[in-house]
């Protein structure tokens, strides 16, 4: 599995935990994958779970290298999303899947939120 855009790794770690599957993450920033390796150590992971900085937009991985990609409120920060998710596809197995979990926020001409 691979969790773009990790940050602490907390998901990353749940879904070895839980399901025993291999998870690679991926964050922009040197100091999410620091924190998230460290989180995977303290709980027992580190063959099952390892971390990498990457840019969403710039996956360096294979051809369908995955069974699943997820995505936890990445695309609201990528100034590419359609590279993003193009390289989620790139990477994730023909009939794997892709997960993402976003929220946008819209704003109104009146500067608020419309019902």
């Amino acid at each position: 599995m691979l969790d773009v855009g990790c940050g602490t790794g907390k998901t990353a770690c749940y879904m070895s935990r839980t399901y025993g599957c291999s998870v690679i993450g991926v964050d922009v920033s040197e100091k999410m994958v620091r924190w998230s390796t460290q989180r995977a150590e303290r709980g027992g992971l580190k063959d099952k779970v390892q971390f990498r900085v990457a840019d969403a937009q710039e996956l360096p991985f294979e051809d369908e290298s995955f069974d699943c990609v997820m995505s936890e409120s990445v695309l609201a920060f990528v100034p590419d999303r359609r590279r993003a998710i193009e390289g989620y596809t790139r990477v994730v197995r023909n009939g794997g899947y892709v997960g993402l979990n976003e929220a946008f926020r819209a704003e109104s001409r009146r500067g608020r939120c419309d019902p």
